[in-house]
């Protein structure tokens, strides 16, 4: 699980980092729950709870940032008209 977890951790910094500035990419992704797992070489269970409980928060943080992103792109479909070459 925490192998999972630091795995995923990696390969969501590697492909938003150019998308997300560094303190969203902390908030959403390296969280402290990121680092305690990543420093520690024999996990406990106090440690496989708490990777299991930043699973769920990073799930709803993630789709509320995805949330707030569609209605931003809702917004300015309706202030942008769409060019008549596009369509």
């Amino acid at each position: 699980m925490i192998n999972s977890y630091l795995s995923w951790c990696t390969d969501a910094t590697r492909m938003l980092r150019l998308s997300l500035r560094p303190a969203d990419l902390r908030n959403l992704v390296l969280t402290d729950t990121y680092w305690a797992a990543q420093t520690n070489t024999s996990p406990t269970q106090h440690l496989v709870a708490a990777v299991h409980n930043e699973v769920a928060a990073r799930k709803d943080e993630l789709q509320a940032a995805l949330n707030e992103l569609d209605q931003q792109l809702r917004v300015w479909s309706v202030r942008l008209p769409r060019a008549a070459w596009l369509s």
